[in-house]
Order: structure tokens, then C-alpha cells, then sequence
């Protein structure tokens, strides 16, 4: 097979595939936003830093039982247990 030149671009295309983008963006930062607003309401002090490097920090169960000095199986009982009054 010979190789092809792409010449041009769909300018409509990529105009609507750009604002697709900035608006999911937007939406996913006010996300962001209303999660870690959220976590920090919550007034166990163990369970929001807990959460906090779970779900915003993105650590593993594993490094935050050892920043928390606890058993990763502790920290995921809290986790659960949190999840479950809700």
C-alpha cells in the first residue's frame, strides 16, 4: 500500500468535537468541586482525611494505612462502614 496525504481538516468537526470537550471538562471540574466540598464536610476528622487521600489524592488503601498507621483492611472498613450510614 502507498502511504496517503490527509490534506485539510473537517473545521466543523473539530469545532463541535472542542466545545464537546470544554463542556464535559466543565462538568467533571464541578464534579471535582462538589466531591472534595463534600469531603470536607464530613466531621470525623479520621474519615475525612481517609477520604480525602482516597478519592482526591488517589492513593491506594495499601499507602494510607501507612501514612494513618493502621491495617489497609482497617482503612477499607472505615471506608465501608462510612459508605454504608450514608
Amino acid at each position: 500500500p502507498r502511504p496517503q496525504a490527509v490534506v485539510g481538516v473537517d473545521e466543523d468537526l473539530l469545532q463541535r468535537r472542542r466545545e464537546r470537550y470544554q463542556e464535559r471538562k466543565a462538568a467533571l471540574e464541578q464534579e471535582c468541586e462538589e466531591i472534595e466540598s463534600y469531603i470536607e464536610s464530613v466531621t470525623d476528622s479520621l474519615n475525612r482525611r481517609i477520604l480525602r487521600m482516597r478519592y482526591i489524592d488517589g492513593m491506594t488503601q495499601q499507602r494510607i494505612a501507612r501514612k494513618v498507621h493502621m491495617s489497609q483492611s482497617a482503612v477499607s472498613k472505615r471506608i465501608e462502614k462510612f459508605f454504608e450510614i450514608l
